[in-house]
């Protein structure tokens, strides 16, 4: 079983909707799902994302020559599909330090966040409230006081609305528009894997709104989106409040809030990370160049 949704066939699959290759590797105990994704001068690279996964306790003949072998696999699909190098995000320190000793190296240049947050939805509600730092609790108790409602919904258009705004005040990049809408097509009927709009409204108009991805118990907030200029009613604070509690009805033990990063995003880390979760850091991502030429060009126009 995968160790990430983003290492499934069905993300696969979604990817693939997307128009992006999709291959998989599944030798000695290694797996790999390995995405082609275009990059400037009409060049690409392998990208494989929370992997590979390796199981060390399975591994026959040693680690080094599964991996070694894992290295050489990927070094051939580069070069058929004339990638300039390979980027790996795996999710352990074990896997990153066999990655590095067949020639990955480290690079800043992430696709995933390398922190995240968790909150155990198992404790029950008072004993979660209790993690809350007095800030998220006080954010909380206004929301409520000024009668705002959350419902799960099926029109994207109004995360789409929200989101415009968001993107407009934050500066940061979004997905296009036609990402959003593939991501809630395939996700929102799937079985194994449904994605969740949830809003949070006073009086029916949006004011804050959520994508949340429910796999293997635990829900992943991935996109969210809200109306800046009605701050003063705290909307994303019961908007999660009410996602953690009902997701926590339906059985779901984790709410992963999908990344900190204090010097990226200093506002939003401090406001995930006052639910008191506990955080999650992982190894970080790393690259293996293949065109050296075309990955020293590419290191500097990303600069």
């Amino acid at each position: 079983m995968s160790q990430s949704f983003l290492q499934t066939n069905t993300w696969a699959e979604f990817q693939r909707t997307l128009g992006h290759q999709v291959f998989n590797y599944d030798e000695n105990n290694i797996k790999a799902l390995i995405v082609r994704r275009d990059i400037p001068l009409r060049k690409n690279y392998l990208y494989i994302s929370h992997g590979p996964e390796i199981d060390f306790n399975a591994l026959t003949g040693g680690s080094d020559n599964a991996v070694r072998n894992f290295v050489r696999a990927m070094r051939q699909l580069a070069k058929k599909e004339k990638a300039v190098f390979v980027q790996a995000e795996p999710l352990f320190d074990s896997v990153a330090q066999v990655l590095v000793r067949q020639g990955f190296r480290p690079t800043q240049k992430k696709l995933q966040p390398a922190k995240t947050v968790v909150n155990d939805l198992t404790k029950d509600e008072t004993e979660i409230l209790a993690g809350f730092s007095h800030g998220t609790r006080y954010s909380l108790r206004v929301a409520q006081k000024n009668n705002l409602t959350v419902r799960e919904s099926d029109e994207l258009e109004v995360f789409l609305q929200l989101l415009d705004k968001t993107s407009q005040r934050q500066k940061f990049g979004t997905h296009p528009r036609e990402y959003y809408e593939k991501f809630f097509e395939f996700f929102s009927d799937h079985a194994e894997m449904p994605v969740k709009l949830f809003v949070a409204e006073l009086d029916g108009a949006p004011l804050a709104a959520a994508l949340v991805l429910v796999w293997q118990g635990t829900g992943y907030y991935l996109h969210g989106a809200s109306d800046y200029s009605r701050k003063d009613l705290r909307a994303p604070s019961l908007l999660h409040w009410e996602i953690m509690r009902q997701l926590k009805a339906e059985d779901v033990n984790n709410y992963d809030w999908w990344g900190i990063d204090s010097k990226l995003w200093p506002g939003v880390t401090e406001f995930k990370l006052g639910w008191g979760g506990q955080v999650v850091e992982r190894p970080g991502a790393f690259v293996f160049p293949v065109r050296w030429f075309w990955y020293e060009l590419y290191k500097l126009l990303k600069r």
